[in-house]
């Protein structure tokens, strides 16, 4: 898999809209050997003819083996490290809601579940309890009080909800409660570290208080904890990749993921169709859109094979007014696999296919599990699904030549000062990830630096090229050694550079489909 910091690179403006629909929990199991998955029983003629017009495969959201949460199954497919990006559920789910999540804070996310009489679970997700009643258990427990801290509880969905704890030296580091399982008790929230013991006292109480608050409600009579987490913080998909994105999902937690990416969100949505309208109507704002459907995970985790199929069923028939926008490159996949069979996430790869004006059709027909493991694209990280968006939609330039933003060819250099494309090194203006001598991330490539965007460097110049550089903008041509001559790099001889103002990169569009 191609490294993050080498998109970031080779990243170029583009007039191409990218579309990422995400079908959650996309990928399942059949109901008995030998049958068909929910994915390949549904009836799905324009999935499938997506399928037969594009390049197939199966996505792999962390590694083989390993079921993935939402949080990290969402992260790969924006391009992110999965792991090294992992955030916790409480703050996405918080950020979702809009609410306030300081530098300090931490937030949980809440299943409100059922205890019988001897204070075991008996279901986890409290018989998914109507939002409305939901919001009563809230309205109940933003009364109760623990000493030294500050709770504010909020809803999030049917059975979800959200805790955000205030209060000096508190740490995430705390086991989850929920056991995962029913007729067991729910675990207790131990701290993982030294410096969560204090936490873990907090959330003692909270959880005793929770009982005396709302132990006698029914079915929804106590809950579990997980997904804690403090404030987080991502490079933004504009800053990465120069995308203007927006999110459009009816779910809070994916709203939160879509935030700490740096998408627009827009609110307010509560099904497929509201949907489909609001991508209409901020088409011409934006160039990537992420569209989440939430249903075929939540009827996966509830066992309903053929509600799962039926939730797929619902997508696909929305798809006709997706397509009739015309987006340059359309990506459908799930963020794991929920078969209905396991009731729970899954480990298993998730079907993803590809449509657009530059993608090579392979021979696959239609859309599901077996059929997309004959696909051209195999099984491959989900974290690739951002790099084949941008390479389809125009928006990579060709590594290791020419650089046609700044009209400049730099030779191989492995012992030139810094000429990363979008240099990571420390140290003010320079935010990419290649570099030479000097930079922590060396790398023997020719690139250039995009925080500076020269043509050609001279003494003094802390990218000085030691070569011919080709300035085609100004037609002249600047010696090894000599002052700087590029038109994005304006200064005297062992100065140093300053680019010029309204220099930068040009657009490069692409046809729609």
């Amino acid at each position: 898999m191609v490294d993050p910091a080498l998109l970031t690179a080779l990243a170029q403006p583009a007039q191409t809209k990218l579309v990422l629909l995400v079908l959650d929990g996309l990928g399942g199991l059949p109901r008995e050997p030998g049958g068909l998955t929910e994915l390949e029983e549904a009836n799905t003629p324009n999935l499938d003819r997506l399928a037969a017009e594009g390049q197939t495969g199966l996505s792999q959201p962390i590694g083989l083996g390993i079921t993935p949460g939402s949080g990290p199954g969402h992260l790969a497919l924006f391009g992110y490290d999965p792991i090294a990006s992992n955030i916790g559920r409480g703050a996405l789910s918080a950020l979702g809601l809009g609410l306030n999540l300081g530098a300090g804070d931490i937030a949980i996310r809440l299943n409100f579940c059922t205890l019988d009489d001897r204070g075991q679970v008996v279901d986890r997700r409290a018989g998914r309890i109507e939002t409305s009643v939901n919001q009563a258990l809230v309205a109940k427990l933003n009364g109760v009080e623990v000493p030294g801290v500050t709770l504010e509880f909020a809803t999030e969905s049917q059975h979800r909800a959200v805790l955000i704890v205030r209060g000096d030296g508190l740490d995430p580091a705390i086991r989850e409660t929920d056991p995962q399982a029913v007729g067991v008790a729910p675990l207790n929230p131990e701290p993982l570290t030294a410096a969560a013991k204090r936490t873990s006292e907090v959330l003692h109480a909270v959880t005793s208080a929770v009982r005396d608050c709302i132990g006698s409600e029914s079915p929804a009579n106590f809950i579990l904890m997980r997904g804690y987490a403090g404030l987080p913080s991502l490079e933004s998909l504009n800053s990465l990749y120069g995308l203007n994105p927006v999110c459009l999902a009816t779910y809070p937690m994916y709203k939160g993921l879509a935030r700490v990416a740096g998408m627009a969100i827009v609110d307010g949505l509560d099904s497929p169709d509201e949907q489909m309208a609001a991508l209409a109507e901020a088409w011409d704002d934006h160039d990537y859109f992420f569209v989440h459907h939430k249903a075929p995970d939540a009827r996966g985790e509830d066992g309903d094979f053929d509600a799962k199929a039926a939730a797929i069923e619902e997508m696909d028939q929305r798809l006709p007014a997706l397509l009739e926008l015309r987006p340059d490159v359309l990506v459908v996949t799930g963020d794991h696999s929920t078969p209905a069979q396991l009731r729970q996430h899954s480990w298993h790869p998730v079907p993803c296919l590809f449509r657009g004006a530059h993608v090579l059709p392979d021979a696959v027909q239609t859309f599901g599990e077996r059929a997309c493991a004959q696909g051209s694209l195999g099984v491959f990280p989900a974290q690739s699904i951002m790099a084949l968006l941008l390479g389809h939609g125009g928006r990579l330039q060709k590594f290791g030549a020419l650089n046609e933003r700044d009209g400049v060819e730099f030779p191989v250099d492995s012992l030139g000062g810094c000429r990363g494309a979008s240099h990571r090194a420390a140290g003010p203006g320079h935010p990419g990830s290649l570099g030479g001598t000097g930079c922590p991330r060396r790398d023997r490539v020719s690139a250039r630096c995009g925080s500076q965007r020269t043509t050609g460097g001279g003494a003094g110049c802390d990218r000085q090229s030691r070569g011919t550089a080709r300035a085609v903008s100004d037609g002249r041509r600047a010696a090894a050694g000599d002052q700087c001559h590029g038109r994005h790099h304006s200064h005297e001889p062992g100065t140093g550079a300053v680019e010029r103002p309204g220099a930068g990169r040009g657009e490069r569009g692409g046809g729609r489909v």
